[in-house]
């Protein structure tokens, strides 16, 4: 029997009450399990299921009025 490792990643776009939504269905699927004791039928996984937000690029306007308004670059002497 194969040892069933699996990773699966799904970006989401998500309201704040839909994400608290979908965490409290996750508890309600994940929270009856905890309380397996162990048996000879049953391995022990390492669930670790993680949620952040992915932040939206901001726009830059293509031809600032001012280099001022930039921040400065890696590298760039900043004095």
């Amino acid at each position: 029997m194969p040892d069933q490792v699996g990773y699966r990643q799904h970006a989401l776009r998500l309201s704040p009450t839909e994400l608290a939504e979908l965490i409290s269905e996750l508890r309600a699927a994940i929270a009856p399990r905890l309380a397996n004791s162990p048996t000879r039928q049953r391995a022990q996984y390492l669930l670790s299921p993680i949620h952040f937000p992915v932040e939206v690029p901001q726009q830059h306007p293509e031809r600032p009025t001012s280099t001022a308004q930039q921040p400065p670059r890696s590298g760039d002497d900043a004095s």
